[in-house]
């Protein structure tokens, strides 16, 4: 591949990339994701109730930041559990809505690879979700700062980050190429639904299949073994390695059914 060639391929990436950005922020899905943070997260203050560390002896300071830590980080990891099952069922859509809209047929009119297709998909929806994550992240810490007065902000950030983010990334990636060879929204949510049902019993199997698992189990295991110790002792919480275990199995399946997606487009379409 010649430096023109790169050059278009990197052009066109970016601009499928940016139309996908902007297509979902002018949907429901992030809007509804951001809502239901900060629902959540604001019930749980209201009727939970909480304790000022500010109000406190300033020698039981450091205690009540911690409890009040755990507190934020339990309740922010649980939320991922829905959220593992809910997102690939509502970005299944993303791929079969250009068929049934007709912007497919528009699209293999040009001079666009299948692969740069796909990617174009995945970083416009892991952008727009990037985002709307760091804006509940950012109103949720809010909501737990007024209400505990002091909690550990870099604890908060990297669960947010290597726990959210990472199950985000991965059961969103999923959600957009399993269903990617069908043309009808309502094929795409049944049939997303069913694989998350089928990988999802893989939770019972070896470690090496929990990997695959879309509930991601081991990545909210992990931090809940590292920041709240009490709720899910481990031996290993503090070895990287079994935080990058799940992470790169993860990885490994979204690769796979990467290129099973793309080889399916590709013989639907006719082209490379």
């Amino acid at each position: 591949m010649d430096i023109h060639m790169l050059q278009v391929r990197l052009a066109q990436l970016r601009g499928m990339a940016v139309y996908e950005f902007r297509q979902h922020w002018r949907g429901r899905l992030l809007v509804a994701l951001i809502f239901g943070f900060v629902l959540t997260i604001g019930l749980d203050v209201l009727v939970g109730g909480s304790v000022r560390c500010d109000s406190i002896a300033l020698s039981d300071f450091a205690v009540c930041q911690q409890g009040v830590t755990i507190t934020v980080t339990t309740v922010t990891l649980f939320l991922a559990l829905p959220l593992a099952v809910l997102l690939p069922i509502m970005v299944a859509e993303v791929i079969p809505l250009d068929t049934q809209r007709g912007v497919r047929s528009w699209l293999d009119a040009m001079p666009l690879h299948t692969g740069t297709y796909l990617l174009g998909k995945l970083l416009g929806l892991w952008l727009a979700l990037a985002v709307a994550l760091l804006i509940a992240m950012f109103i949720t810490g809010t909501l737990w700062w007024l209400a505990t007065g002091a909690f550990d902000m870099l604890v908060y950030f990297q669960i947010w980050v290597f726990g959210i983010g990472v199950v985000v990334l991965l059961n969103s990636g999923l959600g957009v190429l399993l269903p990617a060879g069908l043309t009808t929204r309502r094929r795409a949510i049944l049939w997303n639904t069913a694989w998350i049902i089928v990988l999802a019993g893989l939770v019972q199997g070896s470690d090496f299949l929990s990997y695959f698992n879309p509930l991601r189990m081991p990545i909210i295991n992990y931090h809940i073994a590292v920041y709240a110790p009490m709720f899910s002792p481990s031996p290993e919480s503090d070895q990287l390695v079994t935080l990058l275990k799940p992470l790169v199995g993860g990885l490994a399946g979204l690769a796979i059914v990467f290129c099973v997606a793309w080889m399916w487009l590709r013989g639907q379409s006719g082209r490379t």
